[in-house]
């Protein structure tokens, strides 16, 4: 699979060279998708190293929780992350009271959990930002997969997928996006100025190279190939996906915020239809409201 992403990275690269590598301001534009081209997954900033710990300790069968609270004690960001999870609305029942300490905190929310809390941790610490008037695409990109989590989270069980899964894949499935101003980033700061791109680049290489880039993401940090595949899957243009539940997730969960955030109709008969996803929508249309979470 990793090949596959690879390749399909190049294909698109190549694909962007050709339409904007003839313009007078191509400079910058053609030396990005070059260390994007060249670099492939080898470009992807690790987790810190507390969070590959604790990610490679969630892969193994036997674990304790003991040991879990040490390694996420080693990294403050990665424990600030853990308890604003733990203490979210999602886990925390009525009337129950704030956890303060890891322990109890990975006891309430449980494994799954634990990984969704890495997972964001890892994106909100280990990704630049682009500099400039980038900062806030990148911004808005951000906030889009932070709404987009909750809602793929609330429609799981639709598709049969684990919620926490699901949370992480909403909070993940535009990651590629965040990779991609990561390198615009230390390319600026390889120059030493704001990055000049021929118009409309920006827009055509986040829309072309953040699936790929998404998926190659979430096998570098240690996520299976069913997840990347739902990541680098997620806009359902590609009829190899029509089984695969967790990129279904992921476009309706984003087709939800989207139609939220710019005030249009929810539409799930298109969607269905659009995103060729399994089951009937009308009993599903039923239970989405017009504002607020599903």
């Amino acid at each position: 699979m990793r090949r596959d992403l690879e390749r399909r990275l190049q294909r698109q690269c190549s694909f962007l060279k050709d339409v904007y590598g003839a313009r007078a301001d191509a400079a910058d534009a053609l030396d990005l998708l070059r260390d994007v081209e060249e670099h492939g997954e080898r470009q992807i900033r690790q987790p810190p190293r507390a969070a590959q710990a604790v990610l490679a300790l969630l892969r193994r069968r036997n674990y304790s929780i003991a040991q879990i609270t040490r390694l996420i004690e080693q990294d403050p960001a990665l424990a600030q992350q853990l308890l604003r999870h733990a203490n979210s609305a999602w886990y925390a029942t009525p009337g129950a009271q704030p956890v303060a300490a890891i322990t109890p905190a990975v006891q309430r929310i449980g494994t799954s959990g634990v990984h969704a809390a890495v997972i964001a941790s890892t994106i909100t610490e280990g990704l630049l930002r682009p500099g400039g008037r980038f900062d806030q695409m990148a911004r808005m990109v951000w906030e889009h997969m932070v709404r987009t989590a909750p809602i793929a989270r609330e429609v799981a069980s639709w598709f049969g997928v684990d919620p926490d899964q699901a949370y992480t894949l909403g909070l993940t499935h535009d990651a590629g996006k965040l990779v991609l101003f990561d390198r615009m980033a230390q390319l600026r700061r390889r120059r030493r100025r704001a990055l000049r791109f021929p118009k409309g680049f920006v827009r055509g290489a986040l829309a072309l190279l953040h699936e790929p880039l998404g998926g190659l993401a979430a096998l570098s940090w240690g996520l299976d190939g069913a997840f990347a595949r739902g990541v680098a899957g997620h806009h359902r243009t590609d009829p190899d996906t029509d089984g695969d539940t967790l990129a279904q997730v992921a476009f309706l969960a984003e087709r939800i915020d989207l139609a939220r955030v710019s005030g249009t109709p929810l539409n799930p008969d298109g969607w269905w239809e659009e995103g060729r996803l399994q089951g009937e929508p009308r009993p599903i249309a039923a239970s989405l409201s017009m504002e607020g979470e599903p």
